[in-house]
């Protein structure tokens, strides 16, 4: 699956983790975004928001932020109001996943995988808006 594309390491909150504890939830997000964004910088409020009442009781959903932000310090401010793990801006691993995904289409994309890596959505954003924290039963049925 897609996994292979993200290598070894992700960056957490406090240094780098192993890519494979973070793609050990039932489902992944994998999000395209950046700090110069508007509808980016709309979204992730939102975002962060479901991301914490789906993962209340148990780990549900992982996410990883693809950085397409244009330095580190758009990067650090951006990926600070963020829970979860990232590829900081200008690593060529973006690049990989990105191609290794034939319906990306800009940003801000939010791709949801199964524990598999195979795409489950390439439509999270609006799942995210409509279905907010009832997301993963629906995702049971696509």
């Amino acid at each position: 699956g897609i996994f292979k594309h993200f290598g070894e390491k992700l960056v957490g909150k406090n240094g780098e983790v192993n890519a494979t504890e973070v793609f050990n939830a039932p489902y992944t997000a994998l999000y395209f975004s950046a700090h110069w964004c508007p509808p980016c910088r709309g979204f992730t409020p939102k975002l962060v928001q479901v991301y914490n009442e789906i993962n209340k009781d148990s780990h549900q959903l992982s996410c990883v932020f693809l950085s397409f932000d244009k330095s580190e310090d758009q990067f650090n401010e951006y990926f600070g109001t963020m829970p979860w793990h990232a590829i900081p801006q200008e690593d060529d691993r973006i690049g990989d996943v990105q191609q290794a995904l034939p319906t990306f289409q800009g940003i801000p994309q939010l791709f949801i995988l199964d524990s598999e890596g195979k795409v489950v959505t390439s439509e999270g954003r609006g799942l995210i808006m409509s279905k907010g924290k009832d997301l993963i039963e629906h995702l049971k049925t696509l």
